[in-house]
């Protein structure tokens, strides 16, 4: 594949200035257009010189050297189908970032999702306004030049609705395996032109994690406190939770460490809440076969006494609702649960819902016991008197559930 440095087509820009500045002077010269053909010619001329320059973003299964944040911004402008298998390199050779990416599109589509590469060769934060994808598979590989799996650095420079970290849906590739490892570093947006040091809420990681999908978040390290602010709150009109909203029909989410830590522990206080849907502490939902591993690092990046709530659902310390999917507890130090949990329709420390009845196949397979079971695994559910776990709502509570289906 030919490797395409994205700052070449800056000479498509400089063409489309210069044809609009000289058909300026000439119409202020002359003065002999009527202004409604002045104005057509300008937006054809407009067209034209776009065309131009999506053209040169239409290099199929291509690998783009993006050396700057515009050259990122060009890129999610001009994203369509011919580019679902592309390489990015993404080094910011160019500039600091340091800037947001004022302009910046999602990448990806129902239609197209992003299920290329991305080469990290620069540890310089991405600034995104938004989502950086909107629909990303389950197979695309975040790695550095040695093909290692390296942390991708994003910060959230504005306040917006409903828009994870990372992804708003993860999809399974029709095209590789899925399980793709991926390490997230998350800090505050240093705003230099305000000279102030920005967080903002945010929807999680991911949204949904589609039927069959499969990954491993093996790290996140993330800074989401500032000396202007404090942690916000992590919110979404549906389901909720840290890492991920929605987890469908056999996806699997593998975790590793969550570490939130910073000098004065400030990012682990945060809110896990939602109007309409349900909240949990890193999994919102989980439906039949889905399965959610914590590994060995995995432990709970909540301060004690903090709310996991919805107005409208169930709310748990783990998941909110899990009906007919699994947890697979692989942690090797209890996963303590010390948090205030509310859910209007069940509340529990590990989940507010939880139901071993599978109707369309299970993520274990061969493995029927475990429809039958409900293990606790390592988890460790505080009483301590001011900051131990609590446990309300409207509908059914309990310490570890507040509601069991089983399938025995």
């Amino acid at each position: 594949m030919r490797k395409n440095t994205i700052t070449s087509n800056k000479k498509y820009r400089r063409t489309y200035k210069r044809a609009i500045s000289l058909a300026t002077s000439l119409a202020l010269t002359v003065g002999v257009l009527p202004m409604s053909e002045f104005k057509g010619g300008i937006g054809a001329m407009s067209a034209f010189m776009h065309s131009l320059s999506s053209f040169a973003y239409r290099e199929p299964s291509a690998v783009y050297e993006i050396k700057s944040a515009q050259d990122l911004i060009d890129y999610s402008e001009y994203y369509d189908s011919t580019h679902e298998n592309d390489t990015i390199i993404i080094n910011f050779i160019t500039d600091s970032t340091s800037a947001a990416l004022v302009g910046f599109k999602s990448i990806g589509t129902e239609s197209a999702p992003f299920d290329g590469k991305i080469v990290l060769q620069s540890d310089k934060p991405l600034n995104l306004p938004v989502t950086m994808f909107e629909y990303i598979t389950d197979d695309v590989k975040m790695v550095d030049a040695s093909d290692r799996p390296k942390e991708l650095v994003i910060t959230r420079t504005a306040i917006t609705q409903d828009e994870p970290l990372f992804a708003k849906n993860v999809i399974h590739s029709q095209t590789g395996s899925g399980n793709a490892e991926w390490q997230f570093s998350y800090n505050y947006f240093n705003n230099i032109q305000d000279n102030r040091k920005d967080v903002y809420d945010f929807a999680g990681y991911i949204g949904t994690l589609d039927e069959g999908a499969k990954i491993k978040i093996s790290s996140i390290v993330h800074n989401n406190s500032s000396n202007d602010k404090v942690a916000d709150m992590i919110s979404r009109s549906s389901d909720i939770g840290l890492i991920c909203g929605t987890m469908k029909e056999t996806s699997c989410l593998e975790l590793g460490e969550i570490d939130l830590s910073d000098a004065n522990n400030a990012s682990k206080a945060y809110t896990v809440k939602t109007d309409k849907g349900n909240a949990g502490g890193l999994v919102g939902s989980m439906a039949d076969g889905s399965l959610l591993i914590l590994g060995s690092n995995t432990e709970n990046p909540q301060s004690a006494a903090q709310l996991i709530e919805t107005q409208d659902g169930c709310a748990g310390g783990i998941v909110g609702k899990c009906d007919g999917g699994t947890i697979v507890f692989g942690n090797s130090s209890a996963y303590t649960i010390a948090q205030e949990i509310r859910g209007s329709e069940a509340a529990g420390g590990i989940a507010g819902y939880y139901s071993t009845v599978v109707t369309d196949g299970s993520a274990l397979t061969g493995n029927t016991s475990a429809r039958y079971a409900v293990s606790t695994g390592k988890v460790n559910i505080s009483y301590a008197d001011n900051s131990g776990c609590k446990v309300n709502g409207a509908g059914n509570c309990g310490g570890l559930f507040g509601e069991v289906v089983n399938d025995g």
